[in-house]
């Protein structure tokens, strides 16, 4: 049996934009309440529709959303911060145009619990996996990355080199909420 800590509790309001550390969480059905309940959707021709993610489109990290860290189950859209400092609304005229101009491309705006990649998730990462990653790659890794809901700290080893590319580490394990 492994001990530990929770080192911290984030959520992130829009898929793929960075989030927020909270303090407690509700976790139901869904997952964590609020986690990924909004997210941008490509307006491209070839790809419209489809839930726009950090992977097409690495700048999503510049922007972050946020309920704020005292609301445990979030009653009302998101605020999202634009890397130039200004702040909107998830339902003010103009987010849309800010966000396509920030991005370089048509988006639309999406709200619907369980956007998760896969279901209803709870993301996890331990600390021990991320240390053994960033000494295999050589520089720091940034939890944000990640976008994990937990990140634990325990005396548990670093989780074990999965298939596939070399280094590319399983630094997390994602947990089905019934």
């Amino acid at each position: 049996m492994f001990e530990g800590t929770v080192a911290g509790l984030h959520r992130w309001p829009v898929k793929s934009l960075r989030g927020e550390e909270v303090r407690a969480a509700r976790f139901d059905g869904r997952g964590m309440a609020g986690d990924r309940a909004h997210a941008l959707v490509d307006g491209r021709e070839k790809r419209r529709g489809k839930v726009l993610t950090v992977r097409q489109n690495p700048p999503m990290l510049t922007w972050g959303a946020e309920y704020g860290a005292e609301v445990i189950d979030p009653p009302k859209p998101p605020m999202l911060h634009a890397p130039d400092g200004w702040s909107w609304s998830w339902d003010e005229p103009g987010l849309v145009d800010a966000l396509a101009g920030s991005f370089g491309m048509p988006l639309e705006l999406r709200a619907a619990d369980g956007q998760q990649d896969r279901g209803p998730t709870v993301l996890v990462t331990f600390e021990a996996s991320l240390a053994a990653l960033a000494v295999e790659l050589g520089r720091p890794v940034e939890l944000h990355r990640f976008r994990p809901n937990i990140h634990l700290a325990t005396d548990a080893p670093p989780s074990p080199r999965r298939t596939g590319p070399p280094g590319r580490r399983s630094t997390s394990a994602r947990c089905r909420w019934r």
